[in-house]
């Protein structure tokens, strides 16, 4: 049945596999082999996205174990609690379960159970935007691995030391690293952790609009599917439809989004609900059932999830033309998002602009001005195209609000020419019309060319917003005599 279980596992079938172990289990005589074979059981099952199945195998061994006074055996199993318990949005218990572990063994001994509850503790304070203490622990990790000659440990603790980087606008290092984990991960053979040094890897590109982004992310996908990595797939569809929005390859989000939430037969999937809540906010649908999905992100321990469920609300009170609550929720993420997650982040990169909507609906100059200054005031490579030509977005908007036309037009120009460059079809159509707005020499024309972008999109507000600031040109300005 172990050899069942592992086969199971190689081909990308976690769920067998943890079948397999758990029949294992039941027919196992030895006490050491059993708890062996349950942590391999709830290790299948925290693959298969089953958390709280995972507790409730590995949480009697560890009461067993304290029972039996061996203590120091039950420490080794923190690193499993700690993801689990993480995942499942408690991420302050798994950094007190794995600290209190660590404490209990050795940090300094070359011991490939210490690197690994070391390497989960530096992913959980990460993710929690305590990433000094988080340096610590990638240091213990990658001193140990590489001591212990561990390749799969030295990819983990890279790639944890890329998103790190990435937390901190520190992208050309994480670049570095993310290579240097897929190359040994693929060198040697350890799969699951070339997925996700590819996974994250090509999140970094979709950060900074790099077009390497697309070809990482698909073979991500794919390697992801053939590990039967569920949450590794979940992560990788939300990053590819962020990608597709910003692409104009809407009907694909739809696709991508529906097809596995199809799958998962009911499974909370939230990145997924996130990506299809501002898809329909962007169409002009009811989003609601989709921000309900996130609910449980609400009040996530986890930095990243809670601001997922903060910007998503914001995107929905935006489209539902209610700017106030918008602008409170969306500007508070923006600041929460580069403080704990970096300028670049997909959250900082949706969330800004919906404040900006928020505050020019409101006519709020000075919640303008202290957007820009928040994106104006960051170092120039911290800040990627994207949020520089919304930048540029933002001081024409401000310029317009204080009746300086001629530097708004200078401004929306510099929007449209980088939307462009991008080739991000909403955005250029979005930064078109309000340039027309502002009076350039051929308005009519720029808005022709955002109604056709809207309506191709199926941006039914947007085309809406166009197509009455087209009606209201003078006739001369609109081709008329």
């Amino acid at each position: 049945m172990r050899r069942a279980a592992r086969r199971a596992a190689a081909l990308g079938a976690p769920e067998q596999a943890e079948r397999s172990f758990r029949t294992a289990i039941e027919l196992a005589t030895d006490g050491d082999e059993r708890r062996a074979l349950t942590r391999d059981a709830a290790e299948m099952a925290v693959q298969s996205r089953r958390y709280e199945a995972a507790l409730a195998l590995v949480d009697p061994v560890v009461a067993e174990l304290e029972a039996a006074g061996r203590p120091r055996d039950a420490a080794r199993l923190a690193g499993l609690t700690g993801r689990a318990l993480r995942f499942l949005g408690h991420g302050r218990e798994a950094i007190e379960r794995m600290t209190a572990a660590l404490a209990a063994l050795d940090p300094t001994a070359v011991d490939p159970d210490v690197a690994g509850i070391a390497i989960e503790l530096a992913r959980a304070l990460s993710f929690a935007g305590r990433l000094e203490e988080a340096d610590r622990w990638l240091d213990v990790t990658l001193v140990t691995a590489q001591a212990l000659a561990d390749d799969e440990l030295v990819c983990q603790a890279l790639t944890v030391k890329a998103i790190r980087c990435m937390f901190a606008d520190r992208g050309i290092e994480a670049g570095v690293l993310f290579d240097g984990a897929i190359a040994i991960a693929d060198a040697r053979g350890t799969r699951t952790w070339a997925l996700w040094a590819r996974l994250n890897s090509g999140d970094m590109f979709l950060r900074t609009d790099a077009p390497e982004a697309d070809e990482r992310l698909q073979a991500a996908v794919a390697d992801a599917r053939r590990l039967g990595q569920r949450g590794g797939e979940s992560a990788v569809v939300a990053y590819l439809a962020t990608l597709r929005l910003l692409q104009g390859r809407w009907e694909e989000v739809e696709r991508l989004g529906g097809d596995l939430l199809a799958r998962r037969d009911g499974e909370a999937v939230e990145e997924i609900h996130s990506r299809l809540a501002l898809l329909c906010c962007l169409r002009g649908q009811p989003a609601e059932q989709h921000l309900a999905a996130l609910a449980p992100w609400e009040r996530h321990e986890d930095l990243q999830s809670r601001l997922v469920y903060a910007t998503t609300r914001a995107s929905v009170e935006l489209a539902s033309g209610r700017p106030e609550a918008a602008l409170a929720h969306a500007g508070a993420t923006v600041r929460d998002a580069i403080g704990g997650l970096g300028v670049s982040h997909d959250i900082t990169r949706q969330a800004w602009p919906d404040a900006l909507d928020a505050a020019v609906a409101l006519r709020r100059a000075d919640d303008i001005a202290a957007l820009v200054e928040l994106l104006a005031e960051r170092p120039a490579g911290h800040v990627p195209p994207f949020l520089r030509a919304q930048l540029h977005r933002g001081r024409g908007l401000l310029a317009a609000a204080g009746g300086d036309d001629a530097t708004a037009r200078t401004e929306l120009a510099a929007a449209v020419e980088g939307f462009a460059a991008l080739g991000y079809p909403y955005w250029l159509a979005r930064a078109r019309a309000e340039l027309a707005e502002r009076g350039p020499a051929d308005p009519a024309a720029l808005l022709s060319e955002a109604i056709a972008a809207f309506a191709a999109l199926g941006a039914a507000p947007a085309l809406a917003r166009a197509r009455q600031a087209e009606a209201d040109l003078p006739r001369s300005a609109a081709g008329g005599v």
